[in-house]
């Protein structure tokens, strides 16, 4: 799911699920997210890394 298609809350909505959003598996489980700045700002990008491991 692309960032424009999660659907925008209110101030007084509570918010929904994740899994209610994502088509993932019943045992799956979301561990961490990254929140983001600005995905526009080409020097934030290149200075921030994602790494992942299990």
């Amino acid at each position: 799911m692309r960032i424009f298609e999660v659907p925008e809350g209110s101030k007084t909505s509570k918010g929904r699920a994740i899994q209610n959003l994502l088509n993932i598996e019943s045992d799956d489980k979301v561990l961490a997210y990254i929140p983001v700045l600005n995905l526009k700002d080409e020097d934030y990008i290149n200075g921030n890394n994602v790494i992942l491991f299990k």
